[in-house]
């Protein structure tokens, strides 16, 4: 089975990529305390349970807002993303509260003048000073619904799984973090077209619906084979 891995992609303080800290700050935004809960578990009959409730909170700019951004661990994506993925079956979603949007611009890429101005590692995160930029209200009238995107999280269920096997996901040439190894199933994924351990695991069906819309700049993609 042919899967696709994806996760952010890394940001790094010592060279100049096309993009930097603040590139990357900007782009995805912050997750911030919510009450979102995730339960990964098998029941009785030996089914694997996934369930997501609450909701996420979020700062971030609202002079733009991509399609598909993770301000956290998690990925969040445009409702109509939302409707596609949803016909798939058996992907949960979670509302995104904007709690700030901000205006901030995001800098060109390889505009590397922000490492003129920080004093990291002085300064802790100086590529999030936005964040205490204050709300704009006409941003949260025009940026539309936004879900967070769920599925079983491997690592809770690894001794219940028969097909557990580890995978080494190759992202490619430095900042995109070349190699990670992880575990997954492929039973899972038959029965999940998303599921979660460390990065996003997509089935091709479903990786087909978010392709078009990931930045390449800010997201790092590997295919494996389980």
């Amino acid at each position: 089975m042919k899967v696709l891995v994806v996760r952010r992609t890394i940001a790094t303080w010592k060279a100049r990529y096309r993009t930097c800290p603040l590139h990357n700050s900007v782009f995805h935004g912050r997750e911030c305390n919510g009450d979102l809960t995730k339960s990964t578990g098998i029941d009785e009959s030996g089914d694997v349970t996934f369930s997501m409730s609450g909701t996420c909170h979020v700062v971030r700019s609202g002079r733009f807002c991509p399609d598909v951004f993770c301000p956290g661990i998690w990925m969040i994506v445009a409702d109509s993303i939302r409707e596609r993925l949803d016909q798939l079956g058996r992907i949960t979603f979670s509302r995104v509260i904007f709690d700030k949007l901000v205006d901030v611009e995001l800098p060109a890429l390889g505009d590397a003048s922000w490492f003129e101005r920080t004093t990291y590692p002085t300064e802790p995160e100086p590529d999030l000073e936005w964040i205490d930029l204050p709300d704009v209200p006409s941003f949260h009238e025009a940026i539309g619904d936004y879900f967070v995107v769920g599925g079983p999280v491997v690592e809770r269920i690894r001794n219940q799984l028969s097909d557990i096997q580890e995978v080494t996901c190759d992202f490619g040439s430095f900042p995109r973090k070349p190699k990670e190894s992880t575990v997954m199933s492929k039973q899972l994924l038959e029965e999940f077209p998303i599921t979660w351990n460390g990065c996003y695991f997509f089935r091709e069906d479903a990786f087909e619906v978010i392709a078009p819309h990931l930045d390449l700049d800010y997201f790092s993609v590997a295919c494996v084979t389980i």
